[in-house]
């Protein structure tokens, strides 16, 4: 089955030209973000996309803005890596995974979710380190591999058990592996190799389940701090905070502080109702 995983994986669309331009500027050292205004003028459904996301509700600006080059500078470089995250992630989404039983908005909405919560517990947490770019990324791309798994579960008449034993609380890591051989994670790497992503996006993601069998690797903080904040969130947008706390106490990171930061995601969420 690992073969026919592969093959999908070989025969998913490279990534459009103008995605493969924006991420290479954004991976630059010194981003200029001009050149970044100037690449996205010339795809049109790029355009259009930042043009609705900056006049969301989410950011509240006083005025429509319709300008490009001045939305990648109210944006930013770390935002801007955010919407790309976001373009690929939607162009690859299913309108419904059905052995995880999410539309792809519910799927898009647990990816942001875990966003959140992450950039709460960095407050609290990681805020001396420089690692909030790297993980947020991470985050955002890692559940990818979902889009593969999810077409082998229904080529193999499994969806229906894995829907089962995801809502009878079992570890989505540890029904995928059991129902094709694999996880999402690997998929997930395997994707973003494929597409050239630099080695400190994938690696955590290959690492993520190894790290139980005492994985080394210089990156092991940021899958340590994914596996925390996908402990904390389920599928269906559901805090399991007793999970998330007995996983962060294997990895040391401080019990008050991420639930400071649970906290402070949770009055977000209740704000947005």
């Amino acid at each position: 089955m690992q073969r026919r995983i592969l093959d999908k994986i070989e025969s998913l669309p490279p990534l459009p030209k103008t995605i493969v331009e924006i991420k290479e500027v954004l991976e630059e050292e010194e981003v200029d973000l001009n050149k970044l205004a100037e690449i996205i003028e010339r795809d049109p459904f790029i355009k259009v996309d930042l043009i609705k996301q900056a006049n969301s509700p989410f950011y509240g600006l006083r005025s429509k803005v319709d300008n490009v080059k001045r939305i990648v500078n109210l944006f930013g470089i770390k935002h801007m890596r955010m919407f790309i995250l976001e373009n690929i992630l939607k162009r690859n989404a299913k309108e419904y995974f059905e052995g995880y039983d999410l539309t792809a908005g519910q799927f898009m909405n647990y990816v942001h979710d875990k966003q959140y919560l992450f950039e709460e517990w960095n407050k609290t947490e990681f805020s001396m380190l420089d690692i909030k770019h790297y993980v947020s990324s991470i985050i955002f791309i890692e559940d990818i591999g979902k889009t593969v798994i999810d077409d082998i579960l229904i080529e193999e008449g499994l969806a229906e058990e894995m829907q089962k034993r995801i809502k009878n609380g079992e570890s989505v890591s540890k029904i995928e592996k059991d129902l094709v051989g694999t996880t999402s994670h690997w998929v997930s790497y395997e994707i973003l190799r494929k597409w050239k992503f630099p080695p400190e996006i994938w690696e955590p993601i290959h690492e993520y389940d190894l790290v139980e069998k005492n994985a080394t690797n210089s990156l092991i903080l940021f899958t340590e701090i994914i596996r925390v904040v996908n402990k904390t969130l389920t599928l269906y947008g559901d805090i399991n905070e007793k999970a998330a706390i007995t996983e962060l106490k294997k990895f040391k990171f401080s019990e008050e502080n991420f639930r400071k930061a649970l906290k402070n995601f949770l009055d977000l969420e209740f704000e947005e109702e």
